[in-house]
């Protein structure tokens, strides 16, 4: 099968143990191998797109992952990029959501990494297009959405007559920079729903759904115009209540979320 014939592709990340981890003498269960892109559990072996060693690095998920969709998101294609994993598991590190998020180191996620890549190849192209991004930031909170880049109102989903599905009064920013895009992240992962469970401190309890939109004409003709919108998604933890012990409100989320998860799988 041709890679244009995969509309989806799977890769696996094992993050280290934690401190925590470590201190319980918690024994590592299974082991990947980034050769045959295979992971080993007891005598199964499964077999992954791309599978990503504990030692691997943000910028290693970067080349592998999102490099190749950012090709044909700047062609104007649709793209998506998600991180789905049990709570703890290292996603909101992987996409770079974080509050406190540093995009001029190493350890910069996806998101920091991607929008770095989208402004130097509009710089390259600047003679022959004019490149314009925008973004969204939202997030879905016990099965009701939120605008969190706006005043975190709670919104509605509709489906135009030929615009397909969209979220009515979402909030859109002009993206001008990469400090502008920091900024953003921050002000958006600041107002995503957290909370304290068992195995996880600041346990993400909402999925988030960062996207950027760009529009791309050319200097010669306005006629020759690309659109394409690139979504981020950092979904909430799968979770078993008996290892977060949650309860209360907590529970009542993490009911939600796998319930949510869920749905997805099924699609």
């Amino acid at each position: 099968m041709s890679d244009k014939a995969i509309p989806v592709r799977v890769a696996v990340r094992c993050r280290p143990l934690l401190k925590r981890e470590l201190d319980e003498s918690t024994s590592v269960c299974l082991s990947c191998d980034s050769l045959s892109n295979e992971v080993i559990i007891d005598d199964r072996i499964y077999g992954f797109d791309h599978v990503f060693e504990s030692s691997s690095t943000q910028q290693m998920v970067f080349n592998a992952c999102a490099l190749p969709l950012l090709e044909k998101f700047l062609e104007g294609y649709n793209c998506t990029i998600f991180a789905y994993g049990q709570t703890g598991s290292g996603k909101t590190y992987t996409m770079g959501t974080e509050e406190l998020v540093d995009w001029d180191v190493e350890n910069t996620g996806l998101i920091g990494k991607i929008v770095a890549h989208l402004f130097q190849q509009a710089e390259k192209c600047s003679d022959e297009f004019e490149c314009s991004f925008r973004c969204s930031m939202l997030e879905i909170y016990n099965e009701l959405v939120f605008d969190i880049l706006g005043e975190r109102e709670q919104l509605n989903i509709r489906e135009h007559a030929t615009g397909g599905i969209y979220v009515q009064n979402l909030t859109e920013q002009p993206v001008n920079s990469l400090s502008d895009a920091q900024q953003f992240i921050i002000k958006g992962c600041y107002n995503r729903s957290k909370g304290e469970t068992a195995m996880n401190a600041r346990s993400s309890r909402s999925h988030a759904i960062f996207t950027l939109y760009m529009d791309k004409v050319s200097k010669e003709s306005s006629s020759v115009c690309y659109k394409a919108k690139l979504n981020l998604v950092d979904l909430a933890g799968s979770e078993r209540l008996k290892k977060t012990q949650a309860q209360g409100d907590r529970m009542k989320e993490g009911i939600k979320i796998n319930e949510g998860l869920l749905v997805l799988g099924n699609h």
